[in-house]
């Protein structure tokens, strides 16, 4: 078909606004209307079809049943190998209130005349203009700036810097291998509580008693139940503080007791009381 000699083709309004035909259907219907003589019609196989739109002998052969059934394109005769087509395209128009289509493709400038059906492979589409988008409002950074005094600003407030820890003045083993510290804030606040006994001594006794029966060892949970009971049993027994000594206004010169109201004597080379 390269020897043909035609300007190209023509798609009527009628046909191109047709929402009913797809662009396959639109560019066989209008090959088979270049082709079409007038005396024998058309008579391309549906290989020309395929291999001068691009698409398949099946795709061919559905949009001519297609053109057929809709009345743009009639059958004249089929001998069994060869069909021969008619184009109605021209008589369509008419019918559809286009009856100077021939007129308006001969008045369009040859430049619009020779349209090609099939799609430029190097066609590109001009960018469409989309309107400007508006900037996305960041809600965050508008909160965050309302305010530019610092004292006005709800800052999150700093977390305190938490206090070193009162290093341990003696500690006891746990059952877990750990050991409970005791401060000396522990320690006066012990001896507050029970004030007759030598805390730190009897921490100590503690220490050693578990060193002796590890088995005997407490959890953390009830270690300091443990210690208040320890301390609270010697309190009960009088403490193990230093015991009492005796009140030296009541006592001699000798160390004696005065309230007993004896007098010492002289006998030989001592005192007899």
């Amino acid at each position: 078909m390269a020897d043909r000699d035609f300007k190209g083709v023509f798609i009527p309004k009628a046909i191109w606004l047709n929402r009913n035909l797809n662009l396959t259907d639109k560019a066989v219907l209008v090959e088979i209307d270049s082709l079409d003589n007038g005396e024998d019609g058309c008579w391309a196989s549906n290989k020309h079809f395929a291999q001068m739109l691009g698409c398949t002998e099946r795709q061919a052969s559905a949009s001519i049943s297609k053109l057929v059934k809709m009345g743009y394109v009639k059958v004249i005769s089929f001998d069994g190998r060869t069909r021969y087509l008619r184009s109605l395209m021209n008589e369509r128009c008419v019918e559809q209130g286009h009856e100077n289509c021939e007129a308006e493709s001969q008045e369009l400038p040859g430049s619009l005349t020779e349209i090609s059906t099939l799609p430029d492979k190097n066609f590109q589409a001009a960018p469409q203009k989309l309107p400007p988008s508006k900037p996305k409002r960041n809600t965050r950074s508008k909160t965050l700036s309302i305010s530019k005094n610092p004292s006005d600003s709800c800052s999150e407030p700093e977390k305190s810097a938490s206090k070193p820890s009162e290093p341990a003045v003696i500690s006891l083993p746990l059952n877990d291998g750990t050991e409970h510290p005791v401060t000396q804030a522990d320690i006066d606040k012990y001896a507050s509580l029970y004030p007759a006994v030598d805390v730190l001594q009897e921490l100590r006794k503690m220490v050693g008693w578990i060193d002796a029966s590890p088995k005997n060892r407490k959890t953390r949970k009830g270690i300091k139940r443990f210690i208040n009971g320890w301390l609270s049993r010697e309190q009960d027994r009088g403490g193990g503080k230093a015991a009492q000594t005796t009140d030296r206004s009541q006592t001699n010169a000798f160390g004696l007791d005065r309230r007993n109201n004896k007098t010492p004597q002289r006998f030989g080379g001592g005192i007899i009381v």
